[in-house]
């Protein structure tokens, strides 16, 4: 495999950093004096005054009723999870579809409260029910946990959603960059079940999966060896990239404490084969300018081998964090044209997840290249 030409440098990007030098800020490692939970506290502060700043901004407050709960996990702690439903829109008589959302943040960063205008703008966009499952973070508690909880949430929720409205039979589940983990994690373990008990109905009321920029593979046991040469794979290409680089990726991926870094827990990339046949269709949607751009694709690549139903979206030569740069922002003056391209494919994606039919039934890629 070889995806490197997705990785070479956008003239939209580079014309976008040039008119915004704040934003080319290199990672660097954080001092060891400041603790993960001090981490977690600052970067969810500023995620959570921007995410009420756009709430404002795009007139969401109030368009979207919301219900937070508490959902026991198997170790006896709390999962707080929040139903988004739209106000003033009809609910169908088997109740709203159900899009089970995980964010993002390198298991480290994200909380509740942080991704309400997210939530509620997708809620009201396309009158469904979104709930968003906020597991456990690397500070509190290390792999497997948070994997843990997103399963024990999501089961729970398949098994009271018709109580606030939701259709089981119709649920979608997603998650973005370390949330996609989650999201995939949770959607093979559906998948496995099937696969074990001969009965691939028991995965139905999951439709689909939708990966935005997703963490599929720790980069400790990233697969060199399937690319065409070592230095043309995303690790290595896209090593210096802004906003999430190797270093900060290979940072990240050591909080997890994982025991076994090849736990095929944390690397749903590389499942074994049997799984992935029963997995349901699949939307991804990824950065060229990536490290983590090869996780997305071989997965990509081995589902539609596997016969699943696969839609991917490539934007060339982004960054992985390139659809924050929407307006309001703090730091930009005017949208990134491939961040509002990439809100219109996420929603378009959505809504692909939750259709019956055989749409993209392989060859289903499309390069995103934005002049």
């Amino acid at each position: 495999m070889d995806f490197s030409r997705y990785g070479e440098p956008a003239s939209e990007w580079s014309s976008y950093v040039l008119a915004h030098p704040i934003i080319d800020q290199p990672w660097t490692r954080p001092s060891e004096e400041e603790t993960l939970a001090e981490m977690h506290i600052a970067g969810n502060n500023a995620r959570a005054a921007h995410d009420e700043t756009t709430l404002k901004a795009h007139h969401l407050e109030g368009k979207s009723s919301s219900q937070d709960m508490s959902v026991e996990a198997r170790d006896g702690s709390s999962i707080p999870l929040r139903i988004y439903t739209p106000n003033d829109t009809p609910s169908p008589s088997k109740g709203r579809p159900i899009y089970v959302y995980f964010h993002g943040g390198g298991f480290l960063h994200g909380s509740i409260d942080t991704e309400r205008s997210v939530c509620a703008s997708i809620a009201k966009k396309l009158n469904i029910m979104v709930v968003h499952i906020c597991t456990r973070h690397v500070h509190e508690a290390k792999h497997p946990i948070p994997h843990h909880d997103a399963l024990d949430a999501t089961k729970w929720l398949l098994e009271n959603a018709s109580t606030y409205g939701g259709d089981v039979g119709n649920v979608v589940i997603s998650g973005v960059s370390s949330g996609a983990n989650l999201a995939a994690y949770v959607a093979q373990q559906f998948s496995a079940s099937a696969a074990a008990t001969h009965e691939k109905d028991s995965a139905a009321r999951l439709k689909g999966q939708v990966l935005m920029v997703p963490w599929l593979i720790q980069p400790g046991i990233f697969p060199y060896d399937q690319f065409v040469e070592k230095s043309k794979t995303s690790l290595i290409q896209c090593a210096d990239a802004l906003g999430l680089s190797t270093e900060r990726l290979d940072w990240l991926s050591s909080l997890l404490e994982a025991e076994d870094i090849a736990d095929p827990t944390i690397n749903p990339a590389l499942v074994d084969d049997k799984i992935l046949s029963s997995l349901p269709k699949t939307a991804i949607l990824v950065a060229g300018a990536d490290p983590l751009r090869d996780d997305g694709l071989l997965y990509a690549t081995r589902l539609e081998k596997a016969g699943v139903k696969t839609k991917v979206h490539v934007f060339s030569g982004m960054p992985h964090h390139f659809a924050v740069y929407q307006l309001p922002h703090p730091h930009v003056a005017y949208e990134l044209r491939s961040a509002t391209v990439f809100q219109k494919r996420l929603l378009e994606s959505i809504e692909w997840a939750f259709k019956d039919g055989d749409e993209y039934v392989g060859n289903g890629w499309v390069i995103e290249e934005i002049s």
